[in-house]
């Protein structure tokens, strides 16, 4: 067995607990105002982009346009799976009217 208390070469485990917590704690905020939780959330959202970033510029040497490139391709990769459902929604309702 391998100690993993030594050769531990991914950042520290408070890190993960940071990046985790704006998400798992605005369940607490939906009794906020409306505009409150939406804001927790993309704070959250946001700070998990800085973490991505931080460990794929640290570990992999991306530079910030190479990281600007891979948001884009996961954009349209999410923009592209929406697209499917909705062109067989709006077909099927046009064949029922």
């Amino acid at each position: 067995m391998r100690d993993k208390s030594k050769d531990w070469s991914g950042p520290e485990p408070h890190v993960f607990i940071l990046s985790f917590l704006p998400f798992t704690s605005s369940a607490v905020f939906w009794i906020l105002p409306p505009p409150f939780p939406l804001l927790i959330l993309g704070l959250g959202f946001l700070y998990s982009l800085q973490l991505a970033y931080l460990y794929l510029s640290i570990h992999h040497a991306w530079t910030s346009l190479e990281f600007f490139f891979f948001l884009m391709r996961v954009i349209l990769f999410f923009l592209v799976l929406i697209t499917i459902p909705l062109a067989f929604y709006h077909v099927i309702r046009t064949a029922l009217n």
